[in-house]
């Protein structure tokens, strides 16, 4: 059995994934950053030693967007 899905459908699926994803990855991203200034030097080295490395945002919000637009392709 083959399912064909129309461009249209394709598209209108894509844009109500980044309509749902994008603003709360930001928003995380947002948070995350206004919430490391707050974060004491000792309770950053003492965290850091337990974890043994910095955490880094993989993707920007824009990254995450356009992978997220890249999806049916092909």
């Amino acid at each position: 059995m083959t399912w064909k899905v129309t461009a249209e459908l394709k598209y209108k699926l894509r844009q109500e994934i980044v309509d749902l994803v994008v603003p709360s990855y930001e928003a995380s991203l947002f948070s995350l950053h206004a919430n490391q200034g707050r974060v004491s030097e000792a309770f950053y080295l003492l965290k850091r030693s337990f974890t043994g490395k910095k955490k880094q945002n993989k993707y920007t919000a824009e990254e995450l967007e356009n992978m997220i637009r890249e999806l049916f392709e092909g």
